[in-house]
């Protein structure tokens, strides 16, 4: 009995395509028997089997495979590799026809966004997670999510229950966030950091806002990094916007960082800044936590309902309201910085592969 699970929507953006490297980084020691289902460039770890599914560089292959071709693959590794009798989607989208009744699927759902903030997202990806959802229901699979909030929602929208796995800390691997438990805490060096898209979504706009506020009220200069890539008219809007700051001398746009760059980047911050006005998750708020970095985040259900008291808040698309917890995170001390690591120790790659693996 073989396990296929879909892992094409790697190709994706770089939170699911997080989700999706953690997972299979675990997968050789929790499930011996399974085969990866993979786009062109995914780089899994040593002793996993995959299957390059040609056409999965592309947004419309991808789908094409996991909503049509899928079956007819599984009947020809079945042919081949041993019987498939379940299927992991490492997403949402189940084939859109009726998955054999023999077999047992299950799909993680990351967020329900595109259809409770529709208008952070263009028309037809809105219609292709309608279908998508339409789809679940349908199939009724085994689902799993990452939160008690997305949970909620997929109840909601489905009318189906979601089990909730514990995500591990983002890029980090199990060992390093242990390592960095028991090592000294990075020395901070004097800026804050924001790491994600650069979209209207992530309101890269009222960050800026924000550090234009907090700067005169430090002791000591800081610059403000904004780690990630962006595109369009937002984008545009943003390198009009620091342009014509009075602190734009202080901040820097860093696209294209590599995992490592990022991950010491982060530990070394004073605080990670992240204004999102709506997310799945929010992934990077558990790298800078397991790296010992505070954090201020976005006061929204789909951040708190995991995060807790952990970290600090500030109201959405309010940038004179985030002073106050800046500064708190900018003054934060060792003890509270160890709190944050303590926290994320409980999120583990190993653990949510061990969940997802066996339904």
């Amino acid at each position: 009995m073989t396990l296929l699970v879909d892992a094409t929507t790697a190709q994706h953006t770089r939170g699911i395509r997080t989700v999706i490297d953690g997972v299979l980084n675990e997968l050789p020691r929790v499930s011996q028997d399974t085969i990866v289902a993979a786009g062109p460039d995914l780089r899994g770890p040593e002793g996993l089997r995959l299957r390059r599914v040609p056409g999965t560089g592309s947004r419309g292959g991808r789908l094409l495979y996991q909503r049509l071709v899928l079956p007819a693959d599984i009947a020809l590794l079945s042919a081949g590799a041993g019987r498939i009798d379940r299927v992991l989607l490492l997403d949402s989208y189940v084939p859109l026809v009726r998955p054999q009744r023999c077999m047992r699927y299950a799909a993680l759902i990351h967020d329900t966004l595109p259809l409770t903030h529709p208008s952070f997202w263009p028309l037809p990806n809105r219609l292709v997670k309608r279908s998508a959802f339409a789809a679940l229901r349908r199939a009724r699979p085994t689902l799993f999510t990452s939160s008690d909030f997305n949970a909620r929602e997929i109840d909601r929208l489905l009318g189906a229950s979601a089990r909730v796995v514990r995500f591990g800390c983002g890029q980090l691997l199990d060992a390093e966030a242990d390592d960095a438990l028991v090592s000294n805490l990075p020395e901070q060096e004097p800026y804050l950091i924001f790491v994600g898209a650069i979209e209207a979504r992530k309101d890269t706009l009222s960050l800026l806002d924000a550090f234009e506020l907090i700067t005169p009220l430090l002791d000591s200069p800081v610059r403000l990094l904004i780690v990630g890539s962006g595109r369009g008219t937002y984008h545009d809007a943003v390198r009009r916007r620091i342009a014509r700051s009075r602190c734009s001398d202080r901040i820097e746009l860093l696209h294209n960082q590599t995992r490592e760059a990022t991950l010491r980047l982060l530990a070394r911050a004073r605080a990670l800044i992240f204004p999102s006005l709506a997310e799945g998750f929010g992934l990077p708020i558990l790298e800078a936590l397991a790296l010992g970095t505070p954090v201020v985040a976005s006061d929204i259900p789909a951040i708190r309902s995991w995060a807790g008291d952990t970290i600090l808040y500030g109201p959405p698309a309010q940038p004179a309201d985030w002073v106050g917890p800046i500064l708190s995170a900018v003054d934060s001390s060792s003890e509270r910085r160890r709190a944050g690591q303590a926290f994320a120790q409980g999120f583990r790659w190993r653990s949510c592969a061990e969940v997802m693996v066996d339904f």
